[in-house]
């Protein structure tokens, strides 16, 4: 069993209204496709041990317990819901975006989001939600 077998089939069932789309490997594992098309498609890829979910202009999020005593089944598990509560913040706006010249120059996040702008944001930063962008 790989981190895919356990991570497409949740997605599946947690998000089926989302669009996404099962690319077989080296691809994207899962896409999302953008919204906002400033913000972009989110991209998840099995790396093994881990998850990389990749937010097409703004960055990328390691999902990794780091506990080398976790079974396989173990790790695949929390990579899964650990990604599954991520998105569902996301696609709620709950996560606030940057990123400047489309992540070229640099690109973040942050969560919770409340509303309020986090004041380390690169003053030159595009900033969004999910949905749209803001500020």
């Amino acid at each position: 069993m790989t981190l895919r077998d356990v991570l497409v089939p949740a997605l599946q069932a947690v998000f089926p209204d989302r669009g996404l789309r099962v690319s077989d490997l080296p691809d994207p594992v899962v896409t999302f496709p953008a919204v906002c098309p400033e913000v972009g498609d989110v991209q998840i890829y099995d790396d093994g041990d881990e998850a990389t979910v990749f937010i097409e202009w703004i960055s990328h999020n390691h999902v990794n317990p780091y506990d080398e005593d976790m079974s396989d089944n173990e790790r695949y598990r929390w990579i899964t819901d650990n990604v599954i509560e991520y998105l569902t913040a996301l696609f709620s706006d709950q996560v606030f975006l940057w990123s400047i010249d489309k992540g070229r120059g640099g690109g973040g996040w942050s969560w919770p989001f409340d509303g309020i702008i986090p004041s380390d944001t690169p003053e030159s930063a595009d900033t969004f939600v999910w949905s749209h962008r803001i500020g």
